[in-house]
């Protein structure tokens, strides 16, 4: 039921202040307010992604974006939200992943 209001709710443009009286759930059901989610539209790196609560994955990106929540991207390009150390895999393993041949046989 909330989803859905969620989405009736992005047909109409509205403030910020609106979307602060708004409750939508987060990614475990749990009612808050929309200015305080974040939708995921940069899934690879969401799991590497420390302080943001995420808005319900059935309310879905387009929606969350009509109603004025922030991305994942742009808080991100703005310094809102770190991002913890990413590892970073070895070579052999890119070029595996990649169906490359290792290096010194062929390359």
């Amino acid at each position: 039921l909330a989803v859905r209001l969620g989405v009736e709710a992005a047909q109409y443009s509205l403030s910020p202040e609106q979307l602060q009286g708004i409750r939508l759930p987060n990614s475990e059901g749990v009612m808050m307010a929309g200015a305080r989610l974040v939708y995921d539209d940069a899934p690879w790196l969401s799991t590497s992604i420390e302080g943001a609560c995420f808005v319900h994955k059935d309310l879905g990106n387009e929606i969350a974006a009509a109603l004025g929540l922030k991305s994942v991207r742009s808080l991100l390009l703005n310094g809102k939200l770190n991002l913890r150390d990413l590892a970073c895999p070895r070579p052999a393993e890119i070029r595996s992943r990649l169906g490359l041949r290792s290096e010194g046989r062929g390359s």
